[in-house]
């Protein structure tokens, strides 16, 4: 990913659709490593447990994933 989408930019909370594959999954997964939160939505309830265990195994609370089709 390219630096400049966190330089200078302080946490933020993320709003990402079709968060559980793909692109959206990818960003998720780098973004959340750059200490933003995560707030996702996804078709698939079994993608999203799977993604929210890979995002914050120590505090499930930090990020929100919701089932939903937009």
């Amino acid at each position: 990913m390219v630096n400049t989408l966190n330089s200078g930019m302080s946490a933020k909370v993320l709003l990402i659709t079709g968060i559980s594959r793909g692109l959206g999954r990818a960003l998720a997964l780098e973004m959340a490593k750059r200490g933003h939160t995560i707030v996702g939505c996804s078709r698939s309830q079994e993608k999203l447990h799977s993604l929210s265990t890979q995002l914050s195994p120590d505090d499930p609370s930090k990020h929100l994933f919701l089932l939903a089709d937009v």
